[in-house]
C-alpha cells in the first residue's frame, strides 16, 4: 500500500522486529508475491499479479503507471509542494501539473513502456508555461528526442526533454 516507505519505518508500523521483517520480505519474494526493484538507488518492492491475487483485493495507487513512474512523480510533487507550489496529479490526462501563482508546469513521465508519441501529443496540446517530458532511463530519453524531431506535434518546440534525475537535481523555478 505504501511502497516508498523505508523498511525500518514499515517494520515498526507493522509491529515487527527488524530481523523478522527482513525474513518476511525474503519469504514473500521466494513465494513470488513481491518482486524487488532498485529505483534511484533504493530497494523497493512491488506486488506481483500473484501477490495481488493472494491479497484478495485490488490495490489502488494515486496516479497511474508502475512503481518507477509513481516514484519519480512523487519526488517531483514533493519538491514543488515544499516550494509552495500547487501540484495536481493527472490533470487533463497529463501526469503532473504544477501551478504557482500565475505560472504552470506540465510533466509527462516516460519509462519507455507506454505510447510516447501519444503522450507527447497530449503534452503539446496542453496549455502550460513550461512543458517537460521526463525519461526514467537514457534510452527512453533518446527515443523521446527522436520522436519529437521526426514527427510534427503541436507546440513541439516548447517541450523540453530531460532525464528525470537531471531534472530533480535542478528543477525549474516557477
Amino acid at each position: 500500500m505504501k511502497p516508498f516507505i523505508g523498511f525500518v519505518k514499515r517494520f515498526k508500523d507493522l509491529g515487527l522486529k527488524i530481523p523478522d521483517g527482513y525474513k518476511a520480505i525474503e519469504e514473500l519474494t521466494a513465494m513470488r508475491l513481491i518482486i524487488p526493484r532498485t529505483i534511484d538507488g533504493q530497494r523497493l518492492y512491488e506486488l506481483t499479479p500473484t501477490g495481488m491475487d493472494k491479497l484478495g483485493r485490488r490495490v489502488f495507487h494515486k496516479g497511474r503507471g508502475g512503481l518507477e513512474h509513481r516514484y519519480f512523480i512523487g519526488k517531483i510533487m514533493e519538491h514543488y509542494q515544499n516550494q509552495q507550489g500547487f501540484a495536481l496529479l493527472e490533470k487533463d490526462d497529463i501526469d503532473l501539473v504544477i501551478h504557482k501563482e500565475d505560472k504552470s508546469l506540465a510533466i509527462q513521465m516516460e519509462t519507455g513502456k507506454s505510447d510516447i508519441q501519444a503522450n507527447l501529443l497530449k503534452l503539446g496540446r496542453y496549455k502550460a508555461d513550461h512543458k517537460y517530458c521526463l525519461a526514467t532511463n537514457r534510452e527512453t530519453e533518446v527515443l523521446i528526442k527522436d520522436i519529437l524531431q521526426e514527427h510534427f506535434l503541436p507546440d513541439r518546440e516548447s517541450i523540453q526533454v530531460a532525464f528525470v534525475k537531471d531534472f530533480l537535481q535542478s528543477p525549474p523555478i516557477l
